[in-house]
């Protein structure tokens, strides 16, 4: 029987998922994408009795990030991913706040640990994570298995019945559906989706009706 328990709460305009992952026994916990409402956040931290080991990202897009800087100062953890190719983007979080009509931006500061090696993570003990390179919704992002719980954590690469988008700075459509048909494809049809936006998923759910992944069957 798992011991391990995800809650998502909504926040942002952009409406994003943010995770809390946690060990039901001890309540050490990650974060996934803090994207905003540092506050909201914080309470619902507060309301499962959860203590915070690190935060996790799949990319730099200012909606899985917006949190970031106050919940790193907060609890004093560290900030693992994405990939470094993504940079440009943490590090550019009022550009982006600007391009999308959102207010100012709290720039990240604290140090983030890139995750540029697909490689096993354990931000919390027992909680294993396979760290895998997805780009094309940006040129860093990532991915994180976790085989034992039977979920990936997906980001804004593909969505119920859709995937990301393409079109924003660094983006690349021909590596977002490589990444998808080498990377997340091959996954059992058990595997839970957990998508940055809009309701979860499995893969034997996207594998028989997400009209992208329709090309990449034999």
């Amino acid at each position: 029987m798992s011991k391990f328990k995800v809650k998502t709460i909504i926040v942002g305009p952009f409406m994003q998922n943010c995770r809390f992952i946690f060990n039901e026994d001890t309540r050490e916990a990650v974060v996934v994408d803090p994207g905003d409402d540092a506050l909201h956040i914080i309470d619902k931290i507060n309301e499962l009795k959860l203590q915070v080991k690190a935060l996790l990202l799949t990319h730099g897009h200012i909606d899985h990030v917006g949190a970031v800087q106050a919940l790193s100062l907060k609890y004093q953890v560290p900030i693992l991913g994405p990939q470094s190719k993504d940079a440009f983007l943490l590090e550019n979080l009022n550009y982006q706040a600007n391009l999308f009509g959102l207010p100012p931006a709290t720039e990240i500061t604290n140090k983030v640990t890139y995750l540029d090696k697909e490689e096993v993570i354990e931000p919390i003990a027992g909680l294993k994570l396979q760290v895998l390179k997805t780009p094309g919704h940006t040129p860093g992002g990532l991915c994180y298995l976790c085989p034992s719980e039977k979920f990936i954590l997906v980001g804004d690469t593909l969505f119920r019945g859709s995937v990301g988008r393409t079109d924003l700075k660094g983006g690349s459509t021909k590596d977002l559906l490589d990444s998808i048909h080498e990377k997340i494809l091959p996954l059992e049809d058990e595997i839970e989706v957990l998508s940055g936006h809009g309701p979860d998923s499995t893969m034997e759910i996207e594998r028989r009706s997400n009209p992208y992944l329709q090309d990449f069957e034999d």
